[in-house]
């Protein structure tokens, strides 16, 4: 059994265990923040404003961190590390 367990813990990591984030963790908290921030800006214009505020900004937000997390992967392509 301890054989087994040896064996799942080394591959857990696979060889470059510093990049097991998915690609997608830029788009995540740009979409959340700018939500967050679209939200705040929204209020001022009321109830309404606050979601719409809150559903443009988490839309560019989303756009934006899609930007980063390909350019992201395209270095770590480029390098040779995935």
């Amino acid at each position: 059994m301890a054989e087994n367990n040896n064996r799942n813990q080394n591959d857990a990591g696979g060889p470059n265990a510093t990049n097991a984030v998915d690609g997608n963790s830029a788009e995540t908290v740009a979409t959340v923040g700018t939500g967050v921030v679209g939200a705040i800006v929204g209020s001022f214009f009321g109830p309404l404003g606050t979601i719409a505020g809150a559903v443009a900004g988490a839309a560019l937000g989303n756009q934006a961190g899609a930007g980063v997390d390909n350019y992201a992967q395209n270095v770590r392509g480029a390098g040779g590390n995935k």
